[in-house]
């Protein structure tokens, strides 16, 4: 039988009491780990929105969830979406193909649920591949008639971030993106 979950408001984690599993907000160390997951499963096609400075922007976005499944005292997995008032959606979910059927995936879901519930969200979309939709469907999710298109607004080479610096416990994240003139 399923074991009921505990949230935990103060470090906003949700864990399950007899797994080694928790699930826990990113943290910029884990950047390359979840990069080379991203590159294990194939998901890192675009890395100026998956690589390791987009996922420290992401992290520090108001309207953005982004959650690392840790197993054993290391990151396994990643989640991570949005919700802008209106529209929810989960952009990415990545887990390490040699710890995968431990739960990982369905606790990282679980808890991206979770937030987007109590933000009040009223619906969640997903980004999918042909292979991945029948997982999604397992959670409920249905096919929708749309396609999504991607523009890059920056060059390939461009940083976007110079990620993050410490500052005894304050984490200060450095935007320096050239904008373009019109």
């Amino acid at each position: 039988p399923k074991q009921p979950y505990r949230a935990c408001p103060r470090v906003n984690l949700i864990t399950r009491p007899s797994d080694h599993m928790k699930i826990r907000p990113f943290h910029p160390d884990d950047r390359h780990t979840l990069t080379s997951i991203l590159e294990r499963n194939d998901q890192l096609n675009h890395p100026l929105v998956d690589g390791p400075d987009a996922m420290c922007r992401v992290s520090e976005c108001s309207v953005s969830f982004f959650y690392v499944a840790e197993y054993a005292g290391e990151p396994i997995g990643l989640i991570r979406g949005n919700y802008d008032g209106s529209r929810a959606i989960i952009n990415e979910l990545s887990v390490d193909p040699d710890q995968q059927k431990l739960g990982a995936g369905t606790q990282l879901v679980e808890a991206a649920l979770a937030w987007l519930i109590e933000k009040g969200a009223p619906t969640v979309a997903v980004t999918v591949s042909e292979t991945s939709s029948s997982y999604w469907s397992r959670f409920g999710f249905e096919m929708l008639p749309v396609m999504t298109m991607l523009k890059t607004l920056a060059e390939p080479d461009t940083p976007l971030s110079a990620c993050t610096r410490y500052i005894g416990e304050t984490l200060t994240v450095s935007m320096d993106r050239p904008m373009r003139s019109k």
